[in-house]
């Protein structure tokens, strides 16, 4: 460390006590030994020793160390502050030239100059000495001087082992308790540690969260009371340190603490703090000691488990049974709850099934509803042997009503408690007599219906350079209905897709025409292709194929001789139609599933008739975009009147007013079908007059009826003209079907209740009628279920304000591998691989009917790797509460194709690096093989090489071979193919990283790099690999632009200037890449970002360099614009979202 620093010009970071014994000797004129130069000393106290003793001194000192980094000729800084936090942030900020000495080499440099004083002045009075005894030739007193050298040199040598091996365990001590720290600050569960003063020494950021106070406060205070306390009190980890006993803890906490089963002298307790959190927490936590090296207790370790979610689970879990309870008795299906196979609770709609009133079943057996004893220990065994795996089971079983008529029940147990033994079971029994032939029918066709058809080909056709059809597949015979009999031979393909003849994409790649007569034919529509060299593609409707026109998505490619002329073209189709009208038919089911979920929640929230056709008519004005809704009812002497109405016109319909003035109210009724008027005209002969001097453009009329026929008429109208699909009609039906069904059930309510017991015949009738209702709601909710199921992207409800998941389709489970019991327990976010704090927010930012898109998520399945998807949101009611229906198509195809598009760039850009990798390796490659040669040299002579040159070369061979590698490894690191992710980064590294491998490219090109990097920056996110792709990219486009130049100007005396700036703006981070080279015209100026596209001469640009540098940045939500003039130069201004 002396022989390092000696005359060398250095700086002192910390002028403490240290600093100034270290300038009383340095600054000490007398002193002859060698010593640094002293050039400036920095300290936050301007008061303290060592600043102070400098400034007397005329040293320059600062209160700001950024300061030394601007002295001339500063070779190396000693930090003699003891702060390791502040090593490591000098270490990264300083000026890569400088050495740094740390805290612990700088106790050697004092010791070596306290020594060299004392032997200096110990040497000289030696001599005084001797003098003054003897009279001595000059020769022995430089013999003596000498001999006092060599042993103050070896004993100063002995310290210098010492003071070394001690610095040596306090670092490993440092080391050691920064590990740990880490570990305390990178867990997830609250923890904090307090010494044996009961200081707080440890505050991690988990615990930050739960308690809402920062490290900061507490780390080094007594205070960690107050995280949980109002007054001063001792926190468990308080009594450990203090040693107290078991039973005076388990005082202390009211009998809540006890012995930890895990840790040797450690406590747990679970207690409620009601000063925590807006209205108090339980927390469960745990303290254990820390014990020394003798045994005794140095401090305390706690950790903290939040149970506040576990205490109100099980209480809203205590309320969810008292109210399942008296669900029990006001559902339609038959609810028995066992003990022993004895009843001991029945509902109502026993009576219904088995003709039982409940009292009458209780304390009996449940071999009173079978056929016989043989039946009832069938069905015995079956499900005590179910329930004993499983907490629920189902089967369907003949059952055997009191009367002695034979039904069929679909049964449906599950186990109380979790075991069977406790021997307490809840059956329900559902009478599906009429319904097993008609779901065994359903079956046999949905599995017919469910079988999809797999392995077609893609439609493909082949014209000769004359243009002529040589090939014409089967697939394309298929989507054009053109024979390949009638086109192979002849030149009329055209006919296919066009009504007049017009050249065809394979004919323009024939003809060699380029991508202008390209967009002529295409217009925007038509591009090069990102991945066939030559191919053009575009996407067109075709109005004259098929019924309607047909989207197609084709490309053809040029078919070459082995001397690379084009002797044919190729080209491909796919029938993308579909696709095109998916993302359509996909928000138009999402929307009319919303719409039916509230409507049909509005018709079920009450018993009163009004209130449920006010809300449902609500609803039908919001979803379905009309001014007003009016309910007719027909009344007993067979006239309709007005029942309900609401909307614009609502005044227009008074309750109890006569139909008789719209006759088309009475023409619906008779003929008992729908009637939509799209666009009501005075020479529309259905209109009724009502609706012209209404102002309406547009009515439709739906029955309500029932088994007895047309009860009741319901109108929607609007004063806009409408077009409903097939899908707004067939839901219109729908709801006019749930609105007449709640009507009926409304109208058999009340009868029932009126007519009472007297009347059970009638009410038998009713009920009946009752339960075909049931079916019908089933049959329409089945309906809607397997087109829920059906749909071919994965579909998933979830609540909105938890996320939990409420509802999955059937492409979901597939898609997952959950089944639905697995999604029905978790929560929306569980799907997604890691946090993603964006999505999380704006989710709680959607509003109600609104959606939202969320591109390149990365979900997890049950078993396999995590895949990409894009996850559309819309926020609706789903059964009467805020949710999110969400779908999450799979994209991973497409992720991993544009990963390869970048990994193919990256490839062609370490091409354009060779030059510089060459460099940099060969300069290491230089020294080693001139040492090697002095080596051979010394030893074919027989020489011997003396210590301090062999200890010197291999020094300079250590140094390149670790330059050697450090190119090699970077070369590797950059052609690693690089994943989608993002963190945190200073953008100046990737920057600082591009020039240690186009550095020497810059330098052979006679291009001279003006950087201004601006220090300590905010972060922004990205992937250094990506970004470094980035700026070699614009860089290496830069340097191009500059030897155009110089070419063509090669008489003009010039500069080649290439500048490099970065700084922070407005919350963002910019860099801007200048050259003053060739520039970019401002017809292409807007073009150089697409797929492809270069003006380079052929084979020395693939086009994919600012394409795929656009979308890097694009990705990390930045943006890139570009500024030129020809003959001027270009810039390039890339700007980041700072993270901080």
């Amino acid at each position: 460390m002396r022989n390092i620093l000696t005359n060398l010009h250095v700086a002192v970071i910390g002028g403490g006590r240290v600093c100034k014994a270290i300038l009383e000797i340095v600054l000490d004129p007398s002193f002859s030994g060698g010593k640094p130069i002293i050039i400036g000393v920095a300290d936050v106290n301007d008061r303290a020793e060592g600043l102070s003793y400098a400034r007397e001194k005329g040293v320059y000192t600062t209160n700001d160390y950024h300061d030394l980094f601007a002295l001339t000729n500063l070779d190396a800084i000693i930090e003699l502050t003891g702060d390791n936090n502040l090593l490591t942030v000098v270490s990264n900020e300083k000026p890569a030239h400088v050495t740094l000495v740390d805290h612990f080499d700088a106790m050697s440099l004092w010791d070596y100059l306290l020594i060299e004083q004392k032997r200096e002045d110990a040497h000289k009075r030696l001599i005084r000495n001797i003098q003054e005894v003897y009279q001595l030739g000059n020769d022995v007193y430089e013999s003596i001087g000498n001999e006092f050298d060599e042993f103050s040199k070896y004993l100063l040598g002995i310290i210098s082992e010492r003071t070394s091996h001690l610095q040596d365990v306090e670092r490993d001590l440092v080391r050691r308790d920064r590990t740990i720290s880490q570990i305390i600050e990178g867990n997830t569960i609250p923890t904090f540690v307090i010494d044996q003063n009961h200081v707080v020494t440890h505050w991690n950021k988990a615990i930050e969260k739960v308690t809402g106070y920062r490290a900061r406060d507490i780390v080094g205070t007594k205070n960690h009371w107050k995280a949980f306390y109002p007054e001063q009190k001792a926190c468990m980890a308080d009594l450990i340190v203090d040693g107290t006993d078991g039973d005076t803890i388990k005082e202390f906490f009211n009998g809540r603490s006890r012995p930890s089963k895990l840790i040797k002298g450690a406590y747990q307790a679970e207690d409620f703090f009601p000063h925590m959190g807006d209205s108090g927490r339980w927390l469960f936590f745990t303290a254990a000691p820390l014990i020394g090296i003798n045994g005794e207790t140095v401090g305390s370790i706690e950790t903290l488990w939040d149970t506040t979610e576990q205490k109100e689970a099980k209480r809203k879990l205590e309320e969810l049974e008292a109210l399942e309870a008296s669900i029990l008795d006001s559902i339609h299906i038959a609810v028995l709850v066992l003990r022993e196979r004895r009843i001991i609770f029945a509902n109502g709609a026993v009576e219904t099934v088995f003709g039982w009133k409940p009292d009458e079943l209780i304390g009996k057996g449940t071999e009173v509803i079978y056929r016989t004893p043989e039946d009832y220990q069938k069905i015995g065994a079956i499900f005590y042997e179910a329930l004993t795996e499983h907490r629920s089971f189902r089967y369907e079983f003949p059952c055997r009503r009191k009367d002695g008529r034979d039904i069929i029940c679909m049964i449906r147990t599950s186990r109380v408690g979790e075991h069977l033994k406790e021997r307490t079971i809840v059956a329900s029994y559902e009478d599906i007599t009429e319904r097993r032939e008609a779901e065994k029918e359903r079956v046999r066709r949905e599995r017919t219906l469910s079988q999809i058809i797999q392995g077609s080909t893609i439609p493909t056709f082949v014209i000769d350079k004359n243009h002529c059809v040589t090939h014409w597949n089967k697939a394309l015979e298929r989507l054009t209905g053109y024979k390949a009999k009638d086109m192979i031979g002849t030149n009329r393909h055209w006919k296919a897709f066009y009504a007049d003849e017009k050249p065809i994409m394979a004919d323009l790649i024939v003809d060699k025409k380029p991508l202008l007569d390209l967009k002529r034919y295409y217009g925007e529509r038509g591009r090069e292709s990102p991945l066939i060299e030559e191919a053009y593609e575009a996407e067109v409707f075709y109005p004259h194929m098929g019924t309607g026109g047909k989207w197609l998505y084709f490309t053809a490619a040029p078919i070459k001789d082995p001397d690379g002329d084009i002797i044919a073209a190729i080209e491909t189709i796919w029938d993308t139609t579909d696709s095109k009208l998916l993302q359509e038919e996909r928000e138009n089911h999402i929307r009319q599933l919303s719409s039916l979920c509230e409507i049909t929640t509005a018709l079920s929230d009450t018993l009163d008739l009004d209130a449920r056709l006010r809300s449902a008519m609500d609803g039908i004005i919001s979803k379905l975009d009309v001014d007003s809704v009016g309910i007719y009812l027909r009344e007993d002497k067979g006239e309709f009147r007005v029942a309900c109405s609401r909307g614009y016109y609502e005044n227009s319909l008074r309750k109890g007013e006569s139909a008789q003035i719209d006759k088309v109210v009475g023409e619906v009724a008779r003929a008992a079908v729908t009637m939509i008027l799209e666009d009501i005209s005075v020479n529309n002969a259905d209109c009724s007059d009502i609706l012209l001097k209404e102002g309406l453009r547009f009515a439709a009329y739906m029955p309500l009826a029932s088994k007895e026929g047309v009860f009741g008429v319901i109108r929607i109208s609007s004063h806009m003209p409408h077009e409903f699909s097939d899908e707004d009609k067939n839901l219109l039906a729908i709801i006019s079907n749930r609105i007449a069904v709640a009507i009926e059930n409304a109208r058999l309510h009340q009868e029932i209740k009126m007519y009472g017991q007297s009347l059970e015949q009638k009410v038998q009738e009713k009920t009946v009628r009752l339960q075909q209702s049931y079916r019908e709601i089933s049959l329409s909710e089945e309906k809607y279920r397997t087109m829920f199921d059906a749909d071919p992207t994965p579909i998933i409800v979830a609540d909105r304000e938890t996320f939990r998941i409420l509802d999955v389709n059937a492409t979901a489970l597939d898609s997952y591998g959950y089944s639905r019991k697995d999604f029905l327990k978790m929560s929306f976010l569980d799907l997604f691989y890691q946090t993603d704090k964006e999505l999380i927010d704006g989710l709680k930012a959607t509003k109600l009917n609104q959606s939202s898109f969320f591109p390149k998520r990365l979900h997890k399945k049950k078993s396999g790797p995590p895949f990409f998807v894009n996850v559309h949101v819309r926020s609706v009611l789903f059964m009467g509460r805020d949710s999110l229906i969400a779908t999450t198509p799979d994209i991973t195809e497409n992720v991993e194709k544009e990963a390869q598009l970048i990994q193919a760039s990256k490839m062609a850009t370490l091409g354009t690096m060779a030059s510089g990798i060459a460099h940099e390796i060969n300069q290491p490659l230089n020294v080693i093989q001139v040492c090697s040669d002095f080596f051979k040299k010394m030893i074919d002579r027989g020489e011997r090489i003396n210590d301090e040159d062999l200890s010197m070369m291999a020094e300079e061979i250590s140094k390149n071979v670790e330059r050697a590698a450090q190119t090699i490894n970077h070369m590797r690191d950059f052609s690693r193919q690089s994943e989608v992710k993002s963190v945190k980064l200073d953008i100046n590294k990737p920057i600082t990283d591009v020039f240690k491998i186009l550095g020497q490219q810059l330098r052979v090109h006679r291009i001279e790099v003006d950087m201004d990097l601006a220090q300590h920056l905010p972060l922004v996110n990205g992937d250094h690999n990506r970004l470094e792709q980035v700026f070699i990219n614009v860089i290496t486009n830069a340097k191009d632009a500059l030897d155009e130049k110089e070419g063509k100007y090669e008489d003009r005396a010039w500069k080649k200037v290439l500048k490099i700036r970065s700084f922070h703006k407005n919350g963002s981070v910019i860099v801007t890449v200048s050259d003053n080279g060739v520039g970019i015209p401002e017809d292409i100026k807007d073009k150089i970002f697409e797929p492809f596209f270069t003006t380079k001469d052929v084979g020395k640009g693939t086009g994919l360099g600012m394409s795929i540098s656009y979308g890097i940045i694009h990705d990390y939500g930045g943006t890139i614009d570009v500024e030129s003039k020809v003959d001027e130069g270009t810039t390039f201004t890339l700007t980041f979202p700072s993270v901080e």
